[in-house]
Formats: structure tokens, sequence, C-alpha cells
């Protein structure tokens, strides 16, 4: 950015930020002012963050890894993309992963948006939130990204004819991280096996007990033997066997993956819990060497398992043969089946006459092609901190190892002679992205430092880095220099153990196996979670054609990106302007020094005091009124501030971040179409190319200093702006009142409505800074004037100026004209519809306020001025008051307080020596004068009782006004003039009509109110209320108030109220209101023996809370038996099929609904608010018919039973049995066998098939003695 040598600012970059200003301020109010952080020039290019959408640093981990895995980047930018054959831009993932990857890239600025991708997973905002595992979600991203690949093959095939088509690239970006994995299982007894190749994304390690990574690949190649009832049955031997499950390693990928399983369940606290043992990992993982050294110990494990198994079936084979005829026994002590020595053949063991099944020949358990040689590089490291219920994820990476080629595209350093020289590695925490300390080695040791978790990160934190994996000669090294002699002790260990493992081919770091079992620790700690590998051997070399020098992206993805780089340089550009400008609201006209009533507003200015009565209402916008548009401002500038709103993005756009023309974010397409602005073009003045002035409003750079920035206000106040009246010399200008010293500016209170702190202090000689001053966007200031030859009055911010205003209604309503009893009619219309119209005066209270007589006095003593001093300074003040005759208030929100010392409340502070501070009473505040007789003065507690300025105040602040809507068409013939709904299928109802209240109204009052502009005919009792359109509360209660009640305030008894203030909605439904103890319930019909648990409305009733269940039943069997009599006439008259006849009494049970399905059976006896304490209105219950008459009463129990059919080995659906608490199992099994019609022969059966059915059933007596049936249909289920 262009700047002159006093830090003034180019013409062009103002005119630029004028353009840009509304694009700059959206994308600061969206992304803060990180939006405009940019990438260092120097490192590595891949520096990029990902900005966190809420919970989403599982996905930002994950896509920095993957995006640092160069074989899948580069496949992912080969791939192409169609929206005839891709769809919409918006929700084709791989696209957008396309898109942010060459952001990563390529973007200039310091971190990326995730939420076009995120949005492409068809997430909303609310996902953003939820926590996920970053190893789910590689798996859902591959799934993705294989779908669109098998719809591009498929096409593909259809195109190419009988030639064979090529691959996707996405297909290929997907097999760059998918290895394969032979899972194996092998009978111990004859070496039958049974294998099956499956593809893996990830390697799951063990880390509990493993300490190393080699030792925890070995773990995942060891030899599982399967015994006792978890036998294999070999198709072989045709019997259950000891086997071995085994699973190698068959195909290694490019990229490599090992999720490390850090999470578990605890037994103890049986919840979820983080393993925190210490894991160390490569730098180079010889993953050949590994699986070979691991399948050789496998093989001899295999082989002793098997000579085991087969030892113990001779000796099993030998014991039947040579004994008497025995039963048999089971293959193993744990079970199993088993083998008869009448099968023995001619074999080694035929001597002793039996013969074990022949041994098959096994396959040599090598290494299989794909793996044998590979070595792999650490390429990135997730790691995970907190706990198992939740955490954080970050990454780190190797820039070095994803973009090795040229540095001509800026993404990696070059060294002395041309060579490349490697960069260190880089954390990627979301938005930050920093370059860590020191060389690739170096960096590499905080890593590990970082990632390795357990004792030895706590150890690693103390500064002993040899027990983080340090290369073994360097450690003890450092360990004897750093640590002493426990440090040098851990660095000879590692070292030690460095070299077995280079021994072993582990390579790179060393891997310090424990010397005991490690004990799983439990923390929060940060640890790996995601080891990134790639591949680094000669058949790394072997790359598709399709991404030969595959380092960009695809052109049309480049040239956006280009774009958006071009635009937010002009927005950064811009927002550079921003931040080196001040945006000031000058306030016009000035003060006068050392006037007290300056420090209100001014004295006898109705607005600024009105704007100090705003204030107290919280209106900002009406603090400070519009000063006027003076002379002297340059047409260039007022032009450019016009066209500055015109220039940003449009309402429908503003909260959107991504558009399918890739642009990440509106406010870049903003600045693509902003235009080059030439300095002659800005109005042609120097000083117009430095701040920006429309009427009051001055942009002024933050180099100047005080007193340019007092040269600057006066000059854009015009040269027609008379200094006369502030310093008290005709004929001066403005400016030339500042040069004589005679004007300093202060910073002006909008809220208050008064001046305050001097800019540059009171003893400012202009010299200051004005990025000294705090001054933020949007300060107001003001000018303050004094005469030559006085001294300028010091500010005292404890100083208690206050503004006073004279309560005189009748002066006020004669000046505006309105007729004395003004106030105690009505308006008409709606507002005064009913028997009690509500008052609505013509003109608002702050109106008549600002028509009244007016002052301003300074109470002494600042921050101990007192009620006393408050009531001498008003009869001292040109209002005249006595102090006898004086009763004072301060507005507070929505109430009025005293504040004269006669006052119960003020008396409780001390009277006359209260303090005002206590009281709320701040500097710039106003108080109302109210002239009453001495003797009310004294009277402390009439506080409201008489009429005056506390009777208006309350009269205004109690009328509210309520929205409702216009209700759908009556179902019935409604009478003439009644208003409803139009469309009364809207989604949303028009809550357009109004009505006017007071909140001392009663409900049954505002429903006369409605019932009046809803039609003359109209009764209150035809319709009811409620709060909203969702809601199903009825407003039951028609004695309630409509606001809060205050009666407690005057001394009479409180009644509660429903708390609607002003504007405040109700909506309005036809039906008659409930009464208090009144719900209205929906009964909806169930049938248990559908498959698919469905309900169907049956009717609505309201119903009483203290009713019983039976007469609740006895209610809606009448509201049934009248339905069908209205069914059964209409079918009659369309001559269709009769309606089922409603069920008797008996027949009809009623049960509480949850979400889906039907809950707890209501008994009899219950009242129904026990039974259900959430009954309200809409609560639903569910209702079932009955096969069978049922009586539920207190003394039953409700028992679910469910058959056992030994067939199939299936359970029947839960049957419900009802029978008497006391009765004995005896009677249950009666009950049972009656349900089931379990026959005699059917027991015999069962107790001859081994009573698989168990013995509940096989002995059940013919009939019970006691008890009564459930009267259920069979195979009723329905489990709550």
């Amino acid at each position: 950015m262009a700047a002159s040598e006093d830090g003034s600012i180019a013409p062009a970059d103002l005119s630029l930020y004028r353009q840009l200003r509304e694009a700059v301020e959206s994308a600061v109010r969206k992304n803060g002012s990180q939006f405009f952080a940019g990438r260092p020039e120097a490192g590595p290019a891949s520096l990029g963050g990902l900005l966190n959408q809420g919970a989403t640093c599982y996905l930002n981990s994950l896509v920095q890894a993957l995006f640092h895995s160069r074989p899948f980047r580069q496949l992912v930018y080969a791939w192409c993309y169609d929206e005839s054959v891709h769809g919409a831009a918006e929700a084709c993932i791989p696209l957008q992963l396309q898109r942010l990857f060459a952001r990563l890239q390529l973007s200039k600025r310091a971190a990326t948006s995730t939420k076009a991708l995120t949005r492409s997973f068809g997430w909303t905002a609310a996902d953003s939130f939820q926590q996920h595992d970053a190893q789910e979600l590689l798996h859902l991203l591959v799934d993705a990204l294989d779908t669109t690949a098998d719809g591009d093959e498929r096409r593909a095939k259809q195109d190419s004819g009988p030639c064979a088509p090529e691959p996707s690239p996405l297909r290929l970006a997907c097999d760059a991280l998918r290895g394969k994995v032979l899972d194996r299982l092998q009978c111990c007894v004859c070496g039958h096996s049974r294998s099956r190749e499956d593809p893996y994304l990830d390697v799951e390690l063990e880390v509990s007990g493993s300490g190393t990574a080699e030792a925890a690949v070995r773990r995942f190649h060891g030899a599982e033997l399967l015994t006792g009832g978890d036998q294999w049955h070999c198709d072989s031997c045709g019997k259950r066997r000891d086997a071995v499950k085994s699973m190698t390693l068959s195909a290694a990928p490019p990229v490599l993956m090992l999720h490390l399983k850090r999470f578990g369940f605890d037994m103890a606290t049986m919840r979820r819990a983080k393993l925190m043992d210490s894991f160390l990992f490569p730098a180079e993982l010889r993953l050949g060497d590994i699986v070979a050294g691991a399948l050789a110990e496998r093989a001899s494990e295999v082989e002793s398992a098997t000579a085991a198994a087969r030892e113990r079936l001779r000796q099993r084979l030998e014991a039947q043969a040579a004994g008497p005829s025995t039963p048999d026994t089971p293959d193993t002590p744990d079970g199993g089946a088993v083998d008869s020595p009448v099968a023995a053949a001619d074999g080694d063991d035929a001597a002793a006459g039996v013969q074990l099944p022949a041994l098959h020949p096994t396959a040599d358990e090598a290494v299989a092609a794909g793996v044998a040689g590979a070595r792999y590089r650490l390429s990135s490291v997730l790691i995970h901190t907190g706990t198992a219920m939740g955490g954080h994820y970050f990454a780190y990476a190797r820039p070095g190892e994803a973009f090795p080629f040229a540095a001509a595209h800026g993404l990696c350093a070059e060294a002395e002679g041309g060579d490349r020289a490697e960069a260190g590695w880089v954390e990627l925490n979301d938005a930050g992205a920093r370059l860590l300390a020191g060389d690739a080695a170096l960096s590499l040791r905080r890593v590990m430092q970082a990632a390795v978790g357990g004792a030895a990160a706590g150890d690693a934190a103390a500064g002993d880095a040899s027990s983080v994996g340090m290369v073994a000669g360097e450690a003890a090294v450092e360990a004897s220099e750093e640590g002493g002699d426990a440090a040098a002790d851990a660095g000879a260990a590692a070292a030690d153990a460095g070299a077995a493992a280079a021994d072993s081919g582990a390579g790179g770091v060393a891997q310090a196996a424990p010397a005991a079992k490690p004990k799983p620790s439990v923390g929060v700690e940060g640890n790996a979670y995601l080891l990134v590998y790639a591949r680094c051997d000669d058949a790394s070399d072997a790359a598709p054609a399709a991404v030969q020098g595959r380092e960009l992206p695809p052109d049309e993805v480049l040239k956006e990106v280009e774009a958006e780089n071009a635009a937010w340089e002009r927005l950064k550009r811009a927002f550079d302007v921003r931040t080196r400008l001040c945006r000031l609201q000058v306030r016009w006209p000035p003060v006068r020094n050392g006037d007290v009533a300056a420090a209100c507003g001014g004295r006898g200015q109705a607005a600024p005091v009105g704007a100090a009565g705003a204030g107290a209402r919280g209106d900002d916008s009406a603090a400070v009124s519009s000063p006027p548009r003076l002379g002297g401002v340059a047409s260039g500038e007022a032009a450019a501030d016009d066209g500055a709103a015109a220039s940003g993005p449009p309402k429908d756009e503003a909260d959107e971040d991504t558009n399918a023309s890739g642009v990440e974010v509106p406010e870049l397409e903003t600045a693509m179409r902003a235009t080059s602005v030439s300095p002659a073009a800005d109005g042609g003045e120097a000083r117009s190319a430095e701040a920006a002035v429309s009427g009051a409003v001055l942009e002024a750079p933050v180099s100047w200093t005080t007193g340019r920035l007092l040269r600057e206000v006066c000059r854009a106040l015009g040269p027609d702006a008379d200094a006369a009246a502030f310093v008290g010399r005709p004929g001066v200008s403005l400016a030339e009142a500042a040069e004589l010293g005679l004007l300093r500016l202060r910073r002006w209170d909008a809220v208050g409505g008064r001046p305050t702190a001097v800019i540059g202090g009171d003893a400012s000689d202009g010299t200051a800074a004005v990025s000294s001053l705090g001054l933020g966007a949007g300060s107001h200031v003001c000018l303050e004037g004094r005469r030559e030859g006085e001294e300028w009055v010091p500010y005292d911010p404890q100083a208690m100026v206050l503004a006073l205003v004279r309560w005189d209604p009748d002066a006020a309503d004669a000046a505006l004209g309105v007729a004395g009893d003004a106030e105690d009619s009505g308006a008409g219309g709606a507002g005064c519809a009913g028997d009690t119209p509500v008052a609505t005066p013509a003109f608002t209270l702050e109106e008549r306020l600002s028509l009244m007589s007016k002052d301003t006095v300074l109470v002494p003593g600042g921050a101990a001025a007192t009620c006393g001093g408050l009531s001498a300074a008003v009869a001292s003040s040109e209002l005249g008051v006595p102090v006898s005759m004086q009763r004072l208030w301060a507005i507070d929100g929505d109430s009025a307080r005293r504040l004269d010392p006669a006052c119960d409340d003020v008396r409780a502070f001390g009277g006359d020596a209260a303090s005002l501070w206590d009281l709320g009473l701040a500097p710039g505040a106003r108080v109302i004068v109210e002239v009453v007789a001495p003797a009310e003065a004294t009277d402390g507690a009439a506080a409201g009782r008489q009429a005056g300025f506390k009777a208006a105040f309350d009269a205004e602040r109690s009328v509210i006004e309520i929205q409702f809507n216009l209700p759908s068409k009556p179902s019935e013939a409604a009478p003439e003039g009644v208003r409803w709904a139009a469309d009364s299928t809207a989604m949303a109802p028009d809550f357009s009509e109004r009505v006017l209240a007071t909140k001392q109204d009663t409900l049954a009052e505002l429903k006369r109110r409605i019932a009046a502009v809803l039609g003359p005919e109209v009764d209150p009792e035809d319709f009811h209320l409620a709060r909203s359109a969702r809601s199903r509360e009825q407003l039951k209660d028609g004695r309630l108030l409509l606001g809060d009640s205050q009666r407690a305030q005057r001394g009479l008894p409180p009644r509660p109220g429903l708390g609607l203030v002003n504007g405040s909605v109700v909506h309005v439904r036809w039906g008659r209101q409930l009464r208090a103890d009144e719900h209205m319930v929906s009964f909806l019909s169930f049938d248990p023996s559908q498959a698919k648990r469905s309900f169907a409305p049956l009717c609505s009733l309201p119903v009483c809370q203290d009713a019983t269940v039976a007469s609740v039943k006895r209610l809606l069997r009448d509201a049934l038996v009248q339905q069908h009599a209205d069914l059964a006439k209409a079918a009659r008259d369309a001559a269709a099929e009769a309606p089922k006849a409603p069920p008797a009494l008996s027949r009809l049970r009623l049960r509480d609904k949850t979400r889906t399905e039907a809950g707890k059976i209501l008994r009899d006896s219950q009242r129904l608010g026990s039974a259900l304490p959430r009954l309200g209105d809409g609560y639903e219950i569910a209702v079932q018919r009955l096969a069978e008459p049922e009586t539920v009463s207190a003394g039953d129990l409700v028992v679910e039973c469910r058959r056992w059919n030994p067939a199939t080995f299936k359970l029947s659906p839960v049957t419900e049995l009802v029978l008497d608490k006391h009765a004995t199992l005896r009677d249950l099994r009666g009950i049972v066998a009656r349900k089931f019609r379990v026959t005699a022969a059917a027991k015999a059966a069962a107790a001859g098939a081994g009573s698989r059915e168990g013995p509940g059933l096989a002995d059940t007596p013919s009939a019970a003695s006691t008890g009564a049936d459930s009267a259920l249909p069979e195979g009723s289920p329905g489990r709550p």
C-alpha cells in the first residue's frame, strides 16, 4: 500500500477502500480480522491453516494429512469435474476437496474455510458443532470418492466399447490409501486352512502393551489360538477343531496409515477411556523387514500349536481305544467334537492302534511381493488431546515429503547451488500454521515430544529428548550434557534400543522397547492417534501416467484460486487502509468552555435533552441529531461515499460463504468487480485524498496528530460554519479559531448526550498521534470553544452534571395544541374496543418533555454528591423550585424512581446524605422536577397515588400492543361480519392484527378486545388463545394479568401475570377455552399385531386432571359412539360399507404414548394427573382394542412373556399377561399354558427333546389354580 513520508494514505488506496468498504466490513463481521491474515513470505507455501467451524478440528487435521500425502493429492488433481455428469458443484464432494487442496497449496490467505466441503457432505451449521472421529471420517470420505469413481468408470466403459477403460483418478486416489490384508484360519489338527483377502484403509495397532510401532506391527501379525467355545469347524476334519487365526499384510499402499487404538472401555468405571500409554514410532518404517520377522515368529507359534493339538488328540484316541466303551469326550478340555478310534488307519501312529488325520501341506509364510522391501517415511502425524469423551485434533506434517518438485511454484525453498533444501516440520492446528524451529531432524524431535504420549511425554516436556525416540547416537550425548546422570542413563538405554532396532531393520528413530510390560495409563494428554507414512522405496516411483508431473490442480480450479488471490489482495489492500483510518462522527454545534449545560447537551436545546432521555431508554440512534451538511466537501468524496454502500454484497448473499462459481466468499466477488480509481478521479485535492467527510463524518489516518485532526475537523465542517457564538469573536471562522487556540476536541457520549474527555488531554499541545487516543470506528467527537483570555476548564469525569426538566404538562400540551383532556381520550379503533378503552395520548411522553423548561446543574461533591446537594442545586437553578415543593424523579428503563430526600427509599440510604452514585445516578443523567404542595412533598409513601409525572409515566409504560392472527374459517356457518384468514393453509400465520391493552388488564379483557376485532357477533367464548402457533398449551385462566404483577409495589396483594410486553404475539384458534384444570388430550389407536408400529388419530377430548382413568374411558367410549354414528350415517348416504363398531368399555386399554411406542398401561383406579405427570394440552394417549374384556386394577401385575421356538431358535413377540400380584408361580404357569395353548402332547414332546424350551413349559400344569388370563389377542407384542 502506497503511503507518503508523513504516513498519509495514497489517493488510489483510499479510493479502493471506499469502493470495497461494505465488503471489508462484511468480511470482518463474519470472519474477524483473521480473514485478512496472509501467509509468511518465507517458508513452505503449504503453511496454510483451515478455519474451525465449531468442532471440525478432526476434519481439519485429516484434510491436512491427506493434502500432505503427495500420491493422493496428485490423483485428486488429475480428476476433472463435469457438471453434466457430476451434478451441481455445491454437492460434488471430489470437486470441493480438489478446490480445498488447491487453496491450501496456492492461496495467499493464512487460513481457508472448509464450509464448501462440509456443505457438499449435506451438513448443516449444527452438524459442524458435533464432535466426530478422524478415522471414521476417513472411511466416509473415501467411500464418497469411490461412489463418484464408480459412476465415472461406468460411463467410461459405455463410451470405450470393447476396449478396457482407464480407471478413474479418484479410484487410483483411493487405492493410494488402500492396501490388502490376508485373513487366514488354519486347523491345528490337519493343517487345512481357509483364507480371504480384504482391503484396508488403515492398520489398527494396539497401543496398550506394545510400546513401539514395530512391536505393534509384529503383534498385528501374531497368531490367535481358537479353543473351547471358539473352536473352528474344519471342513477337512468335519469337526470343530482348535484353530489358528492370523492376519497378514499382503499389499502395501503408497500411503500407509497406522491407526493407534487409544480408546477402550474401562471396566472399573464402566465408561470409555483413553489410553495414554507411551508409544514410540520411527521416522523411517521398514515394513517389509518387520513383516518378515513377524511371519517367522508366527510360523514357529503355529507349528507349536499344531503339534500340541495333535498330541492331545492322539492321547485321547489312545485312551478311547484302550478303555471300555465310554461316552464321547470333547476334543479339548473346553469342549468340542470327538474322534473315534475305529476311524484309525495306517500312519505314524499305527503301532498304537490309532491314526491322526493326515497333515495338509502348509503354504510357506513368505512375505507377499507387495510388502517385501517396503520402506516408508513419516509424512504426517495426527495428535489427539483430551479424553475419550471429547478433545481436540491437530496435525504435524513434513512439507518436504509432500512437495518435492521445482521451487518455481514457490512451494519449497532452494539451498545454495540449486539443491532443494528440505524444510522442517510444520504444526497445523486449525487456522494456525507454524514452521517448527530447527532443521528437519530437530523439528522431528519436537513432533515426537508432542506425539509419543505416556510418561515419555512428560520427560520430553522436561527436556529429556532421549526418551522420545531421538537418534541413538545423539541421545546419550545430549542426555549427558543436559539431563545429568538420570538423563544420561535414559539416553544410554535409548541408544542401546536404537542399535537393536537398527539391527532388526527398523531404521530412523530408535525404538526403545520397555523392559517390562507398561501399565495402561488414562488421562487427557496429547498423543499420536493416526500416523501417515509415504512409501519411499523403488515401488513408490511407479506413478500412474495420469499423475505424471501433476503438481498443480486443473486449469479451471487454478484460475479460480488465482482470481480469489487477486480479489483477496484487493480486499486486504482496502483492509490495510481501514486499519490506518479512524472514522469519526463530528457533532454539531460545538459546546462552550465551562458551560455546565454543555455537559448535558446545552441549555434550552430540546434535541440534546431528548437525546439524554433516548440514551436512558437505550436508543443510541436518537442520541445525536444529524448535523447540517455544510459546504466544503468535495464532490468526488461524496460520490465515493455514496458508491461504497452500493458496492457491497447483496443482502441475500451476506451470510453465504461459498457459491457455485467456486469463489470462497462473496466479499471476494465484490473485490473482483471493483475497478481501479485514479487519483485524479478522487476529488483532486490532497486533503480529499486523506479524509473523506460526508456531513459530520471524518475518516482520519491514525498517523495524524491531534493538532492536524482539529484543523481537518474544522475544514470538514466547512468555511460557512460560524464560530462567533462559541468563541465570542464576531466574524471568525472555525479554522481561524483553531489557529488562535480557541477550539479543542472532546469525546462525545452518544448515549448520555454530553461531552466527556478532552482528546489528547487537558494539557494537549496537539502533537499526540491519533493512533494513541484509542478512537475506534464510529467514535463521536465534538468541538469546544472558549473566549480569548479564558482558561480551559479541566474535565472531571466524576463531576455530577445533571439535566433538569420541570414537569409542566399544561405548558407542553398548549405548545402542541392539544386539548387538556387529550390524555384521557382514546385513540379509537381497535385500541378502544371493549368496555375499558385504552388511553392513547396523541403525543409521547418524550415529545412532551422536550417542550418543558430545562436547566443544567452541577451538584457539588463529584463522586460524593448527595441527594441533599441535588435538592439545593435544583432550588438555586433557573427552575427555582423550593426544596419543600420538590419531587424529583429519575427514569431507569421502564420504571421511574424518586430521588428527593423525603422519599422512603432515599431515607433508607441516608436521606439528605444519600449518595447519588449509590442510587444509580451517573453524570449526564436527566432528573424530572415535579412541583407539588409542601404537604405532598414530605409524604414519603405517596409515591404513585397522586396524579402527576408518575401517573403519566406508568400510563404510557403500561400500554402494550398485542399482535394476533385471524383464525381459519369456522367449520360451522359463521355469523355475518366475522373475519377469518383468507389463506388458512399458510405454514406461518400472519400476525398482522393489532390490539391495545394495558399490563393491568386481564386475559378475559384481552379476549373481549380481540372478539371486537373479529366481528360484532363473535363471543369471547368461541375461541381461545395460545402463546404461538406451535404451542398446544392454551391460555386458560381469564383472571391472569397480561403483564407481570406490580401490585406488590403499590401495597396490594400480588396477582400472577402472563408476562406479555409491547409487541407480544398470541395465536387465536376457534374452540371454547378450557378451564384451568382441563387439558385437551389427543387419543390415537394402536394395534400391536401390526409388524410396523403406527398410530392413527381417533379424536381429541378435554379431560380433567383429577379424573380417573375409568371415567376417561367412559368419556372416550361416548365420543367413539357418536363418531361411529356420524360415520355410519355418512356411509348409508353414500351406500358404502358401514364402519366397524366401537369396542365395549371393558375392551378398551389406555396406555401412555412415548415417542414411537405405546408405553405403560393406565389402570382404571388411577387418576390421570398422577399417572401422567407431564399431562398437558396436546398430550397423546394410545388406545388399544382388546379381544377379550379386561380390568387392570391397582392389585394387578402386568407381566411380559415371550415364547421360545426351538425349531427356529427365535423368540416370539412380547405378550402381556395380567395377574394378581399375590399369584404364585403355579398360577403363572397355568396362565402361560392356556395363553399359548400348550397341550399335554406338546409338553411331552418338549420333555423328550431335551426340554430345550426350558422347565418353565415342560412341567406346566394343565390349568392354573388362581389368576386370570390377560385377555390379549394372540401374539400381542408391545413392550413400552
